[in-house]
């Protein structure tokens, strides 16, 4: 019986050390997808929503967001990028600032410092000068 349990026991650990290998080597693909940038310029638009202008409605009022450009190169590429923010939230994207990113047809995903990945719309892209 103690031969039994210990076959057992020994059957678990390989699994779960396989579950855990397979999971790690999966993680790394996935990172590997991301190369490193560099925001190369950062253009503020015009913020969106706020207090109603309208009177007359008892919907609540759309919180302010903030909208950007951000020029992020890649390699030998220029790409125009926007993102929308809470204008509390902190905004650590500054000129300069190397960042990792993948790119997927029209979007670009930046991985913040958190590990939060960002959706970004490519609005444009161009060779770098």
């Amino acid at each position: 019986m103690n031969s039994r349990m210990a076959r057992v026991l020994l059957a678990c650990l390989i699994v779960g050390s396989i579950a855990i290998c397979t999971q790690s080597v999966y993680a790394q693909d996935k990172d590997s997808d991301f190369q490193t940038g560099k925001i190369v310029e950062v253009k503020k638009l015009s913020s969106t929503g706020g207090p109603a202008t309208t009177g007359g409605t008892d919907a609540p009022s759309t919180s302010e967001v903030d909208r950007y450009d951000l020029s992020i190169q890649v390699n030998d590429t220029v790409y125009v990028c926007r993102t929308r923010i809470q204008p509390e939230s902190s905004f650590a994207w500054t000129q300069g600032k190397e960042v990792h990113v993948k790119v997927s047809g029209k979007t670009m995903y930046v991985k913040r410092s958190t590990g939060k990945i960002t959706k970004l719309s490519i609005l444009s892209s161009k060779k770098a000068s």
